[in-house]
């Protein structure tokens, strides 16, 4: 079982009858897409964050949350500065929202 299927699993364990699961995570269109070395789809480990891997959300991959009525997916974008950086750069995410099935 891949690490994905493993925490949406997860979240529909803890989430009771009809729970509203509310995910927001960076889109496949978010620049970062792609660093680092692919460790199953959509998810890269990164050389400087071994311990963190990064899963990019993508609205083609949904049937992998499909114990869960998908209600609405949103793709939303933001501007981030880090501290000590003088530039700012644009992260584009994905929201998704779904209830739980019984």
């Amino acid at each position: 079982m891949t690490f994905t299927k493993k925490m949406i699993k997860e979240c529909h364990q803890v989430l009771k009858d009809n729970g509203i699961l509310f995910l927001s995570d960076l889109s496949v269109h978010d620049a970062e897409f792609g660093i680092g070395v692919e460790i199953e789809k959509n998810m890269f480990e990164r050389p400087h964050r071994p311990y963190r891997p990064v899963y990019f959300l993508s609205k083609d991959h949904l049937d992998e949350f499909d114990v869960f009525d998908i209600e609405e997916v949103k793709p939303f974008s933001y501007l981030e500065s880090h501290p000590g950086e003088s530039t700012e750069h644009e992260h584009h995410l994905l929201i998704i929202v779904g209830r739980k099935t019984i």
